[in-house]
């Protein structure tokens, strides 16, 4: 119990003491008393909790995909579902991830879109020239190069400080993709 004090605090609401029965012929313990607890309240530390940040992005992100859809299909790129959601799980842990610890709101769906477009003009100048096996693991690489270009042409050096410093208030440590 000493160990998990500090993370989680049990807290007894309705609690009821339980003698031992006098009457009982066979009773063998006469002094034990039991402690009833119905009811109790847990509280968790805020350590614990994970707040879901990504809930404003959800349109944006939304936005982002139909767009990439359309695109693709517009290119004749023909996309099973598995590749769509492929397309999005990459575009989730290279994009979306960091544009949360972005300052403003602005910014952040200022690289979801410029991410997505970056990713989409790259895919459309290279099936002109070449097939490409994977889209889903082509666009990752893009994703990866759009972050790279955005933080150096768009983030100002107030803005990447303040992202670092939002990074390091959630997770306790400096983020790596800075």
């Amino acid at each position: 119990m000493e160990i998990i004090k500090p993370i989680v605090q049990f807290t007894a609401i309705d609690s009821k003491e339980k003698n031992s029965n006098e009457s009982r012929i066979t009773s063998v313990r006469k002094q034990v008393k039991q402690i009833i607890i119905e009811k109790f309240s847990v509280v968790f530390s805020s350590n614990c909790v994970i707040e879901n940040n990504k809930k404003e992005l959800h349109r944006p992100i939304a936005k982002c995909r139909k767009e990439a859809v359309s695109r693709l299909k517009h290119m004749g790129q023909a996309l099973r579902k598995k590749d769509k959601e492929n397309i999005m799980t990459a575009f989730r842990q290279e994009i979306v991830d960091h544009a949360v610890y972005l300052p403003t709101k602005q910014k952040q769906n200022e690289l979801l879109i410029y991410a997505m477009t970056y990713a989409l003009d790259q895919v459309e100048s290279c099936t002109k020239e070449k097939e490409i096996f994977s889209i889903s693991a082509f666009m990752r690489v893009q994703f990866r190069e759009s972050w790279t270009d955005f933080k150096e042409k768009s983030l100002s050096v107030e803005e990447r400080h303040d992202t670092r410093v939002n990074y390091y208030k959630q997770n306790g440590v400096y983020p790596d993709f800075m």
